[in-house]
Order: C-alpha cells, then structure tokens, then sequence
C-alpha cells in the first residue's frame, strides 16, 4: 500500500555519489534507511544539503 508524501527532519551525513557498477550515480545512501523509511528499495526526496533545496533527489 503506498502512501503519499509525508514531512520527515532526519538528519546524517553521507557523501554525495555512489558507485553503481564503475559509474558514480548521484545520490546518497543513508545509514539505517530500510528500518527509518520501512523499504530496502530506493525513495526519491526532496532534501536541504547545506541549506540549498535540492528537489527528486534518490
């Protein structure tokens, strides 16, 4: 069951780029995901990094 769009302040650190098969993609993974978002499989966000909003961001 999907649900819609939900506000969440959960704060960490991780570095931008994740190497994917020798290509680095654009994206972060955040420690401790799958319990905190309740899904192992990727999730698109809108997240502030370094108090620029950054928009669709997976």
């Amino acid at each position: 069951m999907a649900i819609g769009p939900t506000e969440l302040d959960h704060r960490f650190t991780a570095p931008i780029g994740v190497d994917v098969k020798g290509d680095v993609w654009s994206c972060v993974e955040m420690p401790g995901s799958a319990e905190f978002l309740g899904t192992g499989k990727s999730v698109r966000v809108d997240a502030t990094v370094d108090v620029h909003l950054t928009r669709r961001l997976s």
